[in-house]
C-alpha cells in the first residue's frame, strides 16, 4: 500500500519567494504546473466520509482516522488519480472540510472557479492563524515524491502568507513562500521541487484578513500535481510579444548616446507573466554582424536619453504591466547591425521562443 502524506495551506501570490537558505539547497520553487511535470494528481471529489450530498457546495469531511489520538501516527485516508494512499491530518483539532465552488460555506473564496474542489480548514482568530495540513510519504513500495504543487486562497478577505516545507528522515529539506491576496483575479499555483525524496510536507498559511468573515482565515486547496523523483522535469516554454514601438519596425537607428526602450509581454498557455511569476527575470541578448548595415528607420525623439539606459542585463518588470530594458547604443562602438533578443534568465526555470526580435544601426 502506497502511503503520503503532505501539509497543506496554498495561497495566491502577489510576490513569490524562496526561503531557503544554503543549508536547504535541496529544494526550489515552482511557479507553473507544467514545470513540475506531475505524473499524479489528488482531486477531492471521491475523497472523505461519503456523505456527497452536494448542499450549499459541501461534499463530505475528510476524515482523519487518527483523530484525537496520536498526532504523530499518520493513516492512509486520501487516494491519489493513480490509487496511491496519502495520509493527509491537521495539527489542530478541526476536520477538514471538501467543498465544490461555489460554496455557501466559504463566501469569500471567489478568485477559484466554479468547479474547482476546496479543501477548507478553520483557523481560530483565539489561538493562532496557522492550523496546517500535513501529508506524509512513507510506502516503501510506492515512488519516491520529489514534487508536490497546487492552487488555493483564503476564506476571509485580506492578505496571507502561505508556506510549503518539505522534510525528509533527517529533517526539514528547505521551504517555499508565497505572499497573497483575496484581490487577486487567480489562485496562484505555488509547487516544491527537491532533489532529495520527500518523506512529508507540512502547507501552513497564516493571514493578515481583518477577520470580519465566518473565520478568520480557512483556507482551500484546489488539484494536488504529485511529481516521481524518476520524473524528467518539464522545463515550460513562455511566448513572447513585442517588442513594441519603436523598435517594432526594424532596423532603427537615432543619435548617438540614446536608449532603444526595449518592451515586450511574456505569456504562459494564454496568461501573462508578471515579476511574481518568474524567480529568474528574463534577459537581453545582442548578435553583431559587421557585414550587413542596411536603411534604417531613425526612431529619433522615441529613443530615450542614456541617463534612462539599464545597467545590467536583466529586464525589469514596470508599472506600466511590461517588460522593459533601455538598451544603451553608447556600448556599441563598431559599424554594423546589432540583432536584439530576449532569453531566459534561467533556462532550468522557463525557456522564451524567438518571437520578440529587433534591431539597431551603428554607423
Amino acid at each position: 500500500m502506497k502511503v503520503r502524506i503532505i501539509s497543506a495551506c496554498v495561497s495566491t501570490a502577489l510576490f513569490i519567494s524562496l526561503s531557503a537558505s544554503t543549508a536547504f539547497a535541496d529544494v526550489s520553487l515552482v511557479t507553473t504546473r507544467a514545470a513540475l511535470n506531475g505524473t499524479d494528481t489528488i482531486n477531492w471529489i471521491d475523497q472523505g466520509d461519503g456523505d456527497t450530498g452536494g448542499e450549499n457546495g459541501y461534499l463530505s469531511y475528510l476524515v482523519d482516522p487518527n483523530f484525537g489520538t496520536n498526532p504523530n501516527l499518520y493513516l492512509p485516508n486520501v487516494m491519489s488519480d493513480n490509487g496511491m494512499m496519502i495520509a493527509v491530518a491537521q495539527s489542530a483539532l478541526y476536520y477538514g472540510s471538501i467543498l465544490l465552488q461555489p460554496s455557501a460555506w466559504l463566501p469569500y473564496v471567489s478568485n477559484l472557479p466554479a468547479g474547482d474542489y476546496i479543501l477548507s480548514t478553520q483557523i481560530s482568530s483565539e489561538t493562532t492563524t496557522v492550523n496546517p495540513f500535513t501529508f506524509t510519504f512513507s510506502d516503501a513500495n510506492g515512488p519516491d515524491i520529489c514534487g508536490f504543487g497546487t492552487q488555493s486562497a483564503v476564506g476571509d478577505p485580506g492578505g496571507f502568507t502561505a508556506q510549503l516545507q518539505a522534510f525528509d528522515g533527517n529533517g526539514s529539506l528547505g521551504s517555499v513562500q508565497v505572499d497573497g491576496s483575496t484581490t487577486d483575479t487567480d489562485a496562484k499555483f505555488i509547487g516544491i521541487s527537491s532533489t532529495t525524496p520527500m518523506t512529508s510536507l507540512e502547507f501552513s498559511i497564516e493571514s493578515s484578513g481583518s477577520g470580519a468573515g465566518r473565520f478568520l482565515a480557512s483556507y482551500v486547496i484546489n488539484h494536488v500535481t504529485l511529481t516521481s523523483c524518476s520524473d524528467e522535469p518539464v522545463i515550460p516554454a513562455f511566448s513572447c510579444e513585442g517588442f513594441a514601438a519603436p523598435m517594432a519596425d526594424y532596423p532603427v537607428k537615432a543619435k548617438k548616446n540614446r536608449a532603444f526602450p526595449l518592451k515586450m509581454k511574456l505569456f504562459d498557455d494564454g496568461f501573462e507573466l508578471t515579476d511574481g511569476d518568474l524567480a529568474a527575470a528574463p534577459v537581453v541578448t545582442v548578435l553583431f554582424n559587421s557585414s550587413e548595415i542596411k536603411d534604417a528607420v531613425d526612431i529619433g525623439k522615441q529613443a530615450l536619453s542614456s541617463r534612462l539606459g539599464s545597467d545590467g542585463n536583466q529586464f525589469e518588470y514596470t508599472d506600466d504591466g511590461i517588460w522593459q530594458f533601455n538598451l544603451k547604443s553608447k556600448n556599441y562602438k563598431a559599424s554594423g547591425t546589432y540583432v536584439v533578443t530576449v532569453d531566459s534568465g534561467d533556462e532550468k526555470e522557463y525557456t522564451i521562443d524567438s518571437s520578440c526580435v529587433t534591431s539597431f544601426i551603428i554607423k
